[in-house]
């Protein structure tokens, strides 16, 4: 699914507003971040140019998907650090195969929430 700010914030712009061409054939950069450990750092964030990009982070959570512990605790999530990293980089879309790309234990949701990916902006 795609996240709006309407998902977040009354008045926020909805699906509606986004335009295809936004979200849809983008330059695609895959990151491989499956690990032990669920938090992904800004350590993972790729060094690279990805103003405009797709980026989506591969964990392999997406194994569990359609069982109960998809949705448990302890699923891959981007930290603030990297969410920051990734701000900085200038996608124009942030993925993950994950149940959320924010932690959901403490209610902190540095993508949702904390950062610029959740104003939508025309290019």
């Amino acid at each position: 699914y795609l996240d709006t700010p309407f998902h977040r914030f009354a008045g926020g712009s909805d699906l509606s507003a986004v335009p295809l061409e936004a979200v849809a054939g983008l330059r695609l950069v895959v990151v491989d971040a499956g690990s032990d450990a669920p938090a992904i750092g800004a350590d993972a964030v790729p060094d690279a140019d990805l103003s405009g990009a797709a980026v989506v982070f591969r964990t392999g959570w997406d194994r569990l998907f359609g069982t109960e512990a998809y949705g448990a605790g302890g699923h891959p999530h981007l930290t603030a650090e990297a969410v920051a990293a990734l701000v900085d980089r200038r996608p124009a879309l942030v993925g993950i195969d994950s149940v959320n790309i924010d932690a959901t234990a403490t209610g902190e949701r540095p993508a949702h929430t904390g950062s610029r990916f959740t104003v939508y902006r025309r290019r």
